[in-house]
């Protein structure tokens, strides 16, 4: 089962780079391009810290690792509802949801490092480095 996830996570990783960088390429200057960039890079931020998290055998980069993962999270649903507005062309309309999305994930940003999202790492299970959720989470 683990090395099913960390598999999954290297190939996400890289369908996730190889699709934004295709989509970038074939029209750099392009608003929605350049969002469904950001987004694919999201993910693959996210699954790239994913394949760490899951082979690590200390707890304290294990939390390292799933902090930084998180940092991926947090980022997907700005940049996949700006490329969804973008795309709809509806992204004047929808500016105040946008912008209350983009403050919550500048926010979330700056407290994953602090025990409030993720407190701990504990053995769940045939996880050895199971992340345990802070007050915020």
């Amino acid at each position: 089962m683990l090395l099913y996830l960390q598999l999954s996570a290297l190939l996400n990783f890289l369908v996730s780079i190889l699709l934004g960088s295709f989509v970038l390429l074939k029209s750099p200057r392009g608003k929605v391009n350049r969002w469904f960039f950001l987004w694919c890079f999201s993910v693959a931020v996210w699954a790239f810290f994913y394949y760490f998290w899951q082979i690590e055998d200390s707890k304290e980069l294990a939390l390292l690792w799933t902090r930084l993962l998180m940092l991926g999270a947090v980022w997907v649903p700005f940049t996949s509802l700006s490329v969804v507005t973008l795309f709809l062309n509806i992204k004047e309309n929808k500016k105040n949801i946008l912008n209350l999305n983009l403050g919550l994930a500048v926010l979330f940003s700056f407290l994953l490092v602090t025990p409030l999202m993720v407190s701990h790492i504990e053995s769940v299970l045939e996880f050895r480095n199971w992340p345990k959720p802070g007050i915020l989470y």
